[in-house]
């Protein structure tokens, strides 16, 4: 069965996906460049399948308190933002590393909450997404009962 119809929608679907999601995070986030959605199709199944660096979990579901996150992680974190430590209470200014052990400390106590923007993403516009795919289904179903019916009509397929 052909399911041209089914294809082209999913096709747009998987493109709105990648916008809603990239849409629902934080503008600093810079796992926005590299998210994408792919669509896969085989000969008995559609598949969109979503490509993240590893840390997209954190980034969407967040952290609870409890082991240290990677120091090494979050002081490179601290470069690429250039972010500049400020003295503590006591006057003194933290070096890069101290700054990243601060940080590490601190999400080891409290955690952080995520942003949700893979669920935000989803749920934008979903009955209308859901309803575009079953006319699609049923529109490919239609072609392929003419097509089956035709001979019987005496109509020729071209």
């Amino acid at each position: 069965m052909r399911w041209t119809n089914l294809q082209r929608t999913l096709e747009d679907y998987t493109q709105f996906l990648e916008e809603a999601v990239k849409n629902n995070m934080p503008s600093y986030y810079e796992l926005k460049d590299k998210i994408s959605f792919h669509l896969q199709v085989g000969d008995t199944y559609f598949e969109i399948e979503f490509d993240a660096p590893s840390y997209w979990k954190y980034a969407n579901y967040g952290r609870g308190p409890g082991k240290f996150p990677p120091i090494d992680k979050i002081e490179e974190w601290i470069k690429r933002r250039k972010i500049t430590p400020l003295p503590g209470r006591s006057g003194r200014t933290p070096s890069r590393p101290q700054l990243a052990y601060l940080i590490a400390r601190k999400i080891s106590l409290e955690g952080f909450k995520g942003s949700g923007f893979l669920e935000k993403g989803l749920d934008e516009q979903k009955d209308y997404w859901e309803d575009r795919i079953a006319t699609a289904v049923g529109e490919d179903i239609q072609v392929e009962i003419t097509d089956w019916l035709s001979p019987v009509r005496g109509e020729t397929i071209i």
